[in-house]
């Protein structure tokens, strides 16, 4: 009986989490192949949503971030600039950008 509880309790907790949209978590590299850490955004989005970070600044050369996940770097604060848009973690951004704010969307 006890493990029927804990079965039921998972899956209200399961519908719970996915009502609310998928965990995520983009980690930047200075350098290629994921070396020199220097940034982690971390969150949650809803199928088809999207969000974003107004401002930062970090010189990214590789990142790591769910395959479902589209990663849009921008040049200037405020989503302007040039942009550079990825799908899911890139190993290698040559030559790197200096990220002054970023978007990321659901696929």
């Amino acid at each position: 009986m006890k493990f029927l509880y804990f079965l039921l309790i998972a899956l209200i907790c399961a519908l719970v989490h996915a009502q609310d949209g998928d965990s995520f978590e983009i980690v930047f590299y200075k350098q290629p192949n994921y070396k020199n850490e220097n940034g982690v955004i971390a969150g949650s989005v809803s199928p088809g949503g999207s969000a974003g970070s107004r401002r930062g600044n970090l010189t990214v050369a590789s990142f790591k971030a769910p395959t479902w996940l589209q990663v849009t770097l921008f040049e200037d604060i405020d989503f302007g600039g040039k942009s550079h848009v990825y799908k899911g973690p890139q190993k290698k951004i040559s030559p790197p950008v200096t990220l002054r704010s970023v978007k990321w969307k659901h696929l």
